[in-house]
């Protein structure tokens, strides 16, 4: 499945929406959708997108891992470095009330990363 999200605030719903739909009774939907959501409102939050960019969402199942892969056209936010440090908890207190997008990934997922390219941001994550 591909998907494009117009980058504004019905994109985590409209992202969990069509993740649900493709899911449908596969037990690793849960963890999809909480990491899907995750990462498309990071993308909306750190990715410094307007309203005219576009988050294309992208969702693959070989039969043993299923992989989510979220894109956007903006070069800029956490490197992999600062994300891995984000998600080891290093940068977050644990009486904040954000910063936990990445741990919760880690945590529901099999693997995870992010990869930059030409302008382009994707954060993946296999469940």
């Amino acid at each position: 499945m591909i998907m494009e999200l117009v980058a504004t605030a019905d994109a985590p719903a409209q992202a969990r929406a069509a993740v649900n739909a493709s899911l449908r009774g596969d037990p690793r939907a849960d963890a999809a959708l909480l990491a899907t959501s995750e990462v498309v409102t990071n993308a909306l939050l750190h990715g410094r997108l307007s309203r005219e960019d576009v988050i294309e969402l992208r969702l693959s199942d070989d039969g043993d891992r299923l992989r989510v892969e979220v894109l956007n056209r903006a070069a800029i936010g956490f490197s992999l470095d600062e994300a891995t440090a984000l998600h080891d908890g290093a940068a977050v207190e644990n009486s904040s009330v954000g910063g936990w997008g990445l741990d919760i990934v880690g945590a529901v997922s099999s693997r995870w990363g992010v990869q930059r390219d030409g302008g382009r941001t994707l954060v993946w994550f296999e469940v």
